[in-house]
């Protein structure tokens, strides 16, 4: 089997346009993904994939160390804090406006409110990210759709992550054993 190219475009802009209507409603820059960002949390999506489709023994941590590498507070390290629109209120003339509550991040989601820091990242996480792990689970799904014990290797080139199927697992393992002595 042969390398395969796919595209992280469309993942990403929908991680950006997602991210920036979150940030928006919580008036709160730091929750949006730059297009960049976004290619990153793409492709720890793809990585984790990899990892869950294998039969051998994977580390599969790579969204989640993303993801406190991008929030701080996703980790419960918070450093900022933002306002969420938590709803609307009509006021003279008919007019509404945004009711508003503030969020302290380094205050509410240390300690003693692990809870809310959990729900926000839940909440986040349905609105941003559970699409795009969506789109992309279905694209390698054509290409990887059960366990195996081949061994891919991934590597992101610009916006393309590109898969590659190396050898057996088993057989990896096996030679690697042969050649240390460990078997005989």
């Amino acid at each position: 089997m042969s390398s395969i190219a796919i595209s992280l475009y469309e993942a990403a802009v929908m991680a950006n346009t997602k991210s920036s209507i979150v940030a928006a409603s919580y008036n709160d820059p730091t929750l949006m993904l730059d297009m960049e960002k976004s290619y990153i949390l793409a492709a720890a999506i793809v990585a984790d994939y990899i990892a869950e489709k294998s039969c051998y023994p994977c580390i599969k941590h790579g969204l989640e160390t993303t993801l406190c590498g991008l929030f701080p507070w996703w980790c419960n390290k918070p450093t900022h804090s933002c306002q969420a629109v938590i709803g609307e209120e009509v006021v003279l003339g008919g007019h509404t406006r945004a009711i508003v509550e503030t969020v302290t991040f380094k205050e509410t989601f240390i300690g003693k409110d692990e809870l809310s820091r959990v729900r926000f990242s839940g909440m986040y996480y349905d609105h941003v990210i559970a699409d795009v792990e969506e789109i992309l689970h279905n694209t390698l799904k054509a290409y990887i759709p059960n366990k195996t014990w081949t061994v891919w290797f991934h590597r992101c080139i610009g916006e393309t992550v590109v898969l590659e199927p190396g050898d057996d697992f088993r057989v990896i393992d096996w030679e690697r054993r042969m050649a240390s002595g460990e078997w005989r």
